[in-house]
């Protein structure tokens, strides 16, 4: 395991770099903490610990407790946030736990001046994470899984263990005879993500392909290199495509319906960022309403897609637009 982690740091340009360590107190994250000290002095590393405590189960104190102490074990700073109001049970639990964790990391890193957040997803998570988005019906985009190095808010995130398997750390722990804790609503079945981890992919590796994981791993990170590939064509092709912009509206060329159909879905949803950052409520069945509305609508026919935007075909080009009761309620949201 630390012979890769050390190639994906000198990949990732960690050396000379102030990092902020995410750490739940989980195998995983204790190996990527234990194996970055290990190399701190090689690629003269800055370290810290960032914990964020979900308070959700009647461990997560005593979590936090071990996360801290591992912080004095390590003699690195440790921050530590925690969820200010339960959030409701429902199918967005796990993603809105999710967004409280990265926030409290983005703003921890900012402040402290980290330029980097390490975190410990690795080539199982890599795996689960393809299926997860087949099963939910992604595009390119959703199967090209997470990415090794991104940038959040100003801040980047990198994920030196996505080459590393789950049973590497596992021997890594226990070879270096190194202490974590066990988050058991990993073993639940209340969460897809689960059951694919401990149902879907044994059998896949049983009665399809004992190396699976490995094969997911590559064909999200040949998809990831070919998704790139294609938004920088996009980007260009929007460049070149827009009329007019605001900060509430967008005017684009009709030609866009000349581009081949992999960029127009690209333009398209890179046209609803400049508007809208968060695309994830867009999906393949708006793309599709989209283009039929431009191809069979009436001049003057508006289509409403979700984060309170819509799209009008006008003789001259396509605008997109923020509903007014979306900009009354964002200027609400701003008081």
């Amino acid at each position: 395991m630390l012979d890769k982690l050390k190639i994906a740091c000198e990949v990732l340009n960690l050396r000379n770099s102030a990092i902020l360590v995410s750490v739940s107190g989980g195998p995983d994250s204790v190996a990527l903490l234990d194996g970055l000290t290990k190399l701190k002095r090689e690629f003269s590393l800055s370290l810290a610990i960032g914990h964020f405590n979900h308070a959700q189960r009647k461990e997560s104190d005593e979590e936090e407790s071990f996360v801290v102490s591992l912080g004095h074990r390590y003699n690195v700073p440790t921050y530590v946030g925690r969820l200010d109001a339960p959030l409701k049970e429902g199918v967005g639990k796990e993603a809105a736990m999710r967004e409280e964790r990265y926030k409290f990391l983005i703003d921890t890193a900012k402040r402290g001046g980290y330029s980097f957040i390490a975190l410990a997803h690795h080539m199982d998570d890599q795996a689960e994470t393809v299926l997860l988005n087949l099963l939910r019906g992604a595009g390119v985009q959703g199967l090209k899984g997470m990415v090794p190095k991104a940038v959040r808010n100003g801040v980047i995130l990198v994920r030196p263990l996505l080459e590393v398997s789950r049973k590497e750390i596992e021997d890594y722990i226990e070879h270096n005879k190194l202490e974590f804790r066990i988050d058991r609503t990993n073993y639940s079945s209340e969460f897809l993500r689960n059951k694919i981890r401990w149902e879907l992919i044994p059998y896949l590796e049983r009665d399809f392909n004992p190396k699976i994981k490995e094969r997911l791993s590559i064909l999200a990170k040949v998809l990831g290199e070919e998704f790139d590939f294609i938004s920088s064509l996009a980007q260009k092709q929007l460049e070149g495509l827009i009329i007019y912009e605001s900060i509430d509206e967008l005017m684009i060329g009709l030609s866009f319906l000349d581009l081949h159909e992999a960029l127009r879905r690209q333009v398209f949803r890179l046209a609803i960022k400049r508007l809208r950052s968060d695309l994830r409520q867009i999906d393949f069945r708006h793309y599709q309403e989209f283009v039929k509305m431009l191809k069979d609508w009436p001049i003057g026919s508006i289509l409403d897609l979700p984060l309170g935007l819509s799209v009008e075909k006008r003789r001259k080009g396509i605008r997109f637009f923020l509903r007014k009761e979306k900009k009354e309620e964002d200027k609400e949201n701003e008081k």
